[in-house]
């Protein structure tokens, strides 16, 4: 299995990414958030095992530390989730200028990183082309996601979640008014992570990376 790399940004605790293969062309990026007091190597580690191998995978910590623990959220204001988002961008660019292309990226949020990466990509119109929301209570419409620039959205939930069933209903309406936006099944699990989550999150990683 590919080993990750830490990335100091100047937060108080390194980013976690995965390079994507050498190859002649740049690859673009995934760019995910980790739920609640968590931290980037709880949860990245899925995430790449469920990634196309063709991207790269960038997993930022969050910038709030959490009441106890060594975690991290991912709350405060929009403009300040944005700007350590962007430093963590910005030292991935240049440690990896002729791999990546930063440019063509997507965000993934889960959990409370979901309803962070909604927020920031409504403060950074234009800058991302593809969202994933997992288990996160969010219902985005087609005229805020037009607005940020976001031309496909994979919403994405454990049938046992309790965000399920609103992610479901949100995905059809955005279908329904003609958005690139599609549901998908985590299978019989709640709000965690387990064996098979990684092989789920193929299907749903891979339609994403698609449309960048």
């Amino acid at each position: 299995m590919q080993q990750p790399e830490h990335l100091e940004f100047g937060a108080k605790r390194p980013a976690m990414y995965y390079a994507p293969p050498q190859s002649d062309e740049k690859r673009p990026l995934i760019v995910m958030l980790h739920g609640m007091c968590a931290l980037p190597e709880y949860e990245c580690p899925v995430f790449r095992e469920g990634a196309p191998g063709s991207t790269a995978l960038l997993c930022p910590p969050g910038p709030t530390s959490c009441p106890e623990g060594d975690g991290r959220m991912w709350i405060g204001s929009s403009w300040a989730m944005a700007s350590s988002l962007t430093k963590s961008l910005r030292a991935l660019g240049e440690r990896h200028s002729g791999r990546i292309d930063t440019r063509r990226k997507a965000l993934v949020g889960y959990s409370l990183g979901g309803m962070a990466a909604m927020r920031i990509v409504q403060a950074q119109p234009g800058q991302w082309s593809g969202l994933m929301i997992v288990n996160a209570g969010v219902e985005p419409s087609a005229a805020t996601l037009r607005r940020a620039g976001i031309k496909r959205v994979a919403l994405v939930a454990g049938e046992r979640d309790r965000t399920a069933g609103k992610l479901r209903r949100a995905a059809a309406r955005l279908q329904h008014v003609g958005f690139d936006a599609r549901y998908f099944s985590m299978g019989a699990v709640g709000h965690y992570f387990d064996s098979s989550s990684a092989s789920r999150l193929n299907e749903a990683l891979t339609w994403l990376s698609n449309g960048l």
